[in-house]
């Protein structure tokens, strides 16, 4: 599986997470990601299977120079291959890579408050909760 094929699964995987399908949003996110690697502010990380041509786990993270820090944008493990360590190990490789190659060292990420087992994770990896996001939506 070359780079393409792994950020259209990624693509894919992304727009059905957020419930949007169109041809449009699938192009935008496609030319958005394959700019942002190019200009070296995405980093891509993941799993292929023995025989390379099935995605076990991607995480996909960006460079927020505002910020400064780097986001991770977003991951995902195959169903099959969850709960086997697999997203714990591209995260281990990202931190590492940051620890050792960037002078920017703060890592953020925005995990649902339902996903208990990220949260799990996440802290177990060290990372702090430093805010909650409230919402409220009025057509319910």
């Amino acid at each position: 599986m070359d780079n393409y094929m792994v950020i259209d699964k990624l693509v894919k995987e992304m727009l059905n997470e957020q419930q949007i399908c169109s041809e449009i949003n699938y192009a935008i996110y496609q030319e958005m990601i394959q700019f942002e690697l190019k200009e070296k502010f995405g980093r891509l990380y993941y799993i292929l299977n023995d025989t390379g041509n099935q995605l076990i786990s991607i995480m996909y993270v960006i460079f927020k120079p505002i910020e400064p820090c780097w986001y991770i944008k977003f991951s995902w493990t195959n169903p099959t291959y969850r709960n086997k360590g697999y997203h714990k190990r591209l995260k281990v490789e990202f931190e590492s890579w940051v620890k050792n190659h960037s002078q920017h060292k703060l890592i953020k990420t925005e995990v649902s408050s339902t996903n208990d087992l990220m949260i799990s994770l996440n802290q177990k990896g060290g990372y702090k909760i430093k805010k909650s996001i409230m919402y409220k939506n009025m057509n319910d």
